[in-house]
């Protein structure tokens, strides 16, 4: 599928469901994406991307797959979607995505009862095992440190004195007595750290210690153990050279079994398997406190046909509307619309290809002048108007137990009425003339646009019949009235 043409995945989701010849799975997966699609903008994108997982049954495929740990993963994932939230699908996705690497990981809940830790020697402290395994034993402190630091500050041994040296001048050829000194001072500190780690990771150990380090052979061809590392510091301990390679030695006082490996065997071949999945279990959840709806939901069915049927126009129609929306909002709060470069970086921002926004710029840009050209409109977009405001966010309480949340594109009073604006930037498909479309669009719309008028009313204290509920055809200019 991302072989298929176009320059994004919309494009090619597109193009594959028009292909002949696919598998009936990618059929089904494409068919489902583009359903999804057709929701984003409308709906929360944590409920989008809940109700495809579902609905695409992908939860069970997760669960044998990753297991576990998948799922909480998954699930904790759709909550970082839930808290960005912000009402653009690419602002809310970007925000969780900045998020993600600071955010929680739900523990593998396989793991409470794995035989295994893989810990840190400091996370291990006070901690012991049956058997421990120790690697990287080649591990040289001070190969990391700066061998001449600007600067050294060091604590003189058993005394409170802090010495301090600067690294000598390019023209001084040695450095001085004091320098050497604390540099000799901090390598011995770093080394006697090192050993006390040393000291805790093998004594974490009960009944068995396994410890592995990579050596290398000389110019000689020796193999050589580096000095200054645990590996030389048992060496030294011992006073024993390795034994040679496929052979295994014992080095008493205390027992160490020694062998060197130059040929590792092959991993064994790793095939997934997926688990047999016992029977789920039955549970009936509890009802929740209260449940959301929102008046956008009343004309929902007629949305979702007009938005799978514009399919193939692809992501034209909803940039086209959340363009204009934002141009008109602009010029409420007494702004100027951007110029046609403006519109076209908020249409790449969006996601759309460079062309094909540099195309659609203008055309946005001349609808919205006409629009502020419309005196009736004009007029209940002043921003000097008492208590007009756009694209406002209400709520309240349609029942007992029912939260009601929408957004009203414009709201304003023109000194005789109350005004409700809903702004549509649809337009009829051939052969439908405008006024067909607009008588249809607005019985389609009527019962969100009651909703709206009863929650304003409430919140103004305004009687319901002093607000007039309007549609706006921004591509037209004209209006239909409920």
């Amino acid at each position: 599928m991302a072989a298929a043409p176009g320059e994004l995945w919309p494009e090619k989701l597109r193009h594959s469901a028009e292909s002949e010849g696919r598998p009936g799975d990618l059929a089904s997966l494409t068919k489902s994406l583009l359903a999804a699609l057709a929701r984003v903008g409308r709906r929360p994108l944590r409920e989008i991307v809940g109700q495809w997982l579902a609905e695409t049954e992908a939860w069970t495929g997760i669960t044998a797959w990753e297991g576990p740990m998948g799922v909480a993963c998954a699930r904790a994932y759709l909550e970082l979607l839930a808290q960005a939230e912000s009402g653009l699908p690419e602002a809310t996705f970007s925000q969780a995505d900045f998020n993600l690497p600071e955010a929680f990981q739900p523990p593998d809940p396989r793991a409470q009862d794995s035989p295994v830790e893989i810990l840190t020697v400091h996370g291990a402290k006070g901690l012991e095992f049956t058997r421990v395994f120790l690697p990287c034993l080649d591990w040289q402190p001070l190969t990391g440190e700066d061998k001449i630091p600007p600067f050294l500050l060091e604590e003189i041994p058993d005394s409170r004195v802090q010495g301090l040296a600067l690294a000598r001048p390019y023209v001084q050829e040695k450095q001085s007595s004091l320098y050497l000194l604390l540099k000799d001072l901090k390598d011995r500190r770093i080394l006697e750290e090192a050993r006390r780690v040393f000291y805790v990771a093998v004594t974490r150990a009960r009944q068995q210690l396994t410890l592995s380090a990579a050596v290398k052979r000389n110019s000689k061809g020796e193999w050589t153990i580096p000095k200054e590392s645990p590996l030389g510091w048992l060496q030294e301990h011992y006073r024993a050279e390795l034994p040679p390679p496929g052979t295994t030695v014992t080095w008493p006082g205390p027992e160490l079994r020694v062998e060197l490996l130059t040929e590792l065997p092959p991993p064994s071949p790793w095939a997934r398997i997926t688990p047999d999945l016992p029977a789920p279990l039955s549970f009936a959840p509890e009802a929740a406190p209260y449940r959301k709806i929102s008046p956008s939901q009343l004309a929902e069915a007629e949305i979702m046909a007009a938005a799978a049927s514009a399919a193939e126009d692809g992501d034209l129609p909803r940039l086209r509307g959340e363009i204009i929306h934002r141009g008109l909002e602009t010029l409420a709060r007494g702004g100027e619309f951007p110029g046609v470069a403006g519109l076209a970086a908020a249409l790449r921002q969006a996601g759309l290809d460079p062309e094909t926004a540099q195309k659609l710029a203008p055309e946005l840009l001349e609808e919205l002048e006409a629009c502020r050209r419309d005196p009736w409109l004009l007029r209940l977009l002043d921003p000097g108007l008492p208590g007009a405001v756009s694209e406002w966010l209400l709520e309240d309480l349609a029942a007992p137990d029912t939260l009601r949340r929408g957004q009203i594109d414009r709201l304003a009073f023109d000194g005789e009425s109350w005004w409700l604006l809903d702004y549509k930037t649809s337009r009829p498909e051939k052969p439908e003339d405008w006024e067909d479309f607009i008588a249809r669009e607005t019985e389609k719309y009527r019962p969100q646009l009651l909703a709206y008028r009863e929650m304003t009313a409430r919140a103004k204290g305004l009687r319901p019949e002093d607000i007039r509920l309007v549609l706006y055809f921004t591509a037209c200019r004209k209006v239909g009235e409920i």
